[in-house]
């Protein structure tokens, strides 16, 4: 029971001492999340998707991606953006798939790696 109770206290205290020398980023700077864009003649599938900051050392790993074809719909993104084509990427807010992190934080990456595959 000593062993239980001594590993908690250390963990707290590891815990607390681990955010001492983190750089304060100000409360009203909101999470970062990431929105990707894909044509419409040439669908894919995001499948994995993270963060990454080395000079803090973490890893952001983001909500699992369950986009569908309606994203990427040639009609649909005509209605927004009159003049697309089919084939650029149509960067527009209601055009895009995306997703927010599962433990939100304001501190940006150093990079983003998203896994992908063709749906053709």
């Amino acid at each position: 029971m000593k062993n239980i109770i001594s590993t908690g206290v250390l963990c707290l205290l590891l815990a607390g001492c681990s955010m001492i020398n983190r750089e304060r980023v100000p409360d009203e700077v909101p999470d970062w999340t990431v929105a990707y864009a894909m044509p419409s003649f040439y669908p894919v599938r995001v499948t994995k998707a993270y963060g990454i900051n080395t000079q803090e050392d973490w890893t952001s790993i983001l909500h699992t991606h369950s986009q569908f074809m309606t994203v990427s719909d040639f009609k649909r993104i005509k209605g927004f953006l009159p003049d697309y084509n089919g084939y650029g990427l149509p960067l527009a807010f209601a055009t895009m798939g995306g997703d927010s992190q599962i433990q939100p934080t304001n501190h940006l990456p150093d990079k983003v790696v998203l896994y992908w595959t063709s749906l053709f």
